[in-house]
């Protein structure tokens, strides 16, 4: 399932505009950079924790990353700082690949302030995609970087599925559990960490 998600963003033919008005995390950031161009509201936040949950990248971000935006900022967000840009840091990492901000609503209403950002990222992302046909510019990726990303995301998809039974993701999902207070949640990551060395000859 992980692997056909990300495929499907590969091998889109036509140009993809991702329109940005929130928090994104995990995926949503990683298969946004498998996209031709992104728009955003200027205090959004790009988040991909992995190595803080114990899980491996997935979205060819382990090689997308640090050709987007050089190796160290992509261990910054990859590693355990787990470094959260807003859109303001991130789009000048990105380069053309972002193709536009729009300041953040300043209403106090939380419903209308979504509602609005929603409404001018909107309008952003239908001018780039105007701009994008007018010029007849075609998809970011050419034939050989698509397969290239193809063997990249299959990789990364058998890799994860393995880190779901290692002990640092079971570890990272109990921190996780506990920083949250979620008390039967971090008991079961407890327990299966804890005897994991039991269980796991099981499999």
């Amino acid at each position: 399932m992980n692997q056909h998600l990300f495929d499907s963003f590969i091998n889109l033919d036509k140009p993809l505009i991702i329109a940005v008005n929130g928090n994104a995390v995990g995926a949503s950031v990683t298969s946004a950079t498998l996209a031709e161009a992104i728009v955003s509201v200027d205090d959004a936040t790009f988040s991909t924790p992995f190595a803080a949950l114990g899980v491996c990248p997935e979205g060819c971000s382990s090689v997308n990353f640090p050709k987007m935006m050089g190796e160290t900022n992509a261990n910054r967000m990859l590693g355990k700082e787990a470094w959260t840009p807003t859109a303001k840091e991130w789009a000048p990492l990105l380069g053309d690949m972002f193709q536009g901000l729009v300041a953040s609503s300043t209403k106090t209403d939380e419903n209308e302030r979504i509602q609005e950002n929603e409404e001018n990222v909107q309008v952003l992302a239908q001018k780039v995609a105007e701009q994008w046909v007018s010029t007849n510019k075609g998809k970011r990726m050419d034939e050989n970087t698509r397969a290239e990303m193809r063997n990249v995301n299959a990789k990364e998809s058998e890799q994860l599925a393995s880190c779901f039974l290692d002990y640092p993701f079971l570890e990272g999902q109990y921190n996780f559990a506990v920083q949250k207070n979620k008390k039967q949640v971090a008991n079961l990551f407890w327990f299966l960490k804890t005897f994991r060395p039991v269980w796991s000859k099981l499999l």
